[in-house]
């Protein structure tokens, strides 16, 4: 059965390019998900990052990310 799918797929060039065709818009809107995601991801890892000094002042941790997601995220 898999040699007759190969034959049917390499004999009719019509069928080769239709499946291209089709298969491209979902390839596309897979790398365009990915790079949104990836761009989301890092803003929210350099939003949830504490500052260098962090451990050596004693910040309230909580209230320094209330600070930049509030002036980071809803501005934009």
């Amino acid at each position: 059965m898999i040699k007759m799918a190969v034959r049917i797929s390499h004999q009719n060039t019509n069928y080769s390019s239709f499946i291209l065709l089709t298969s491209l818009p979902l390839f596309f809107t897979m790398v365009l998900y990915e790079l949104l995601l990836q761009t989301t991801l890092v803003q929210a890892s350099k939003i949830l990052e504490p500052p260098y000094d962090y451990f050596y002042n004693s910040w309230s941790l909580p209230f320094y990310l209330i600070h930049r997601l509030s002036k980071d995220c809803c501005f934009k």
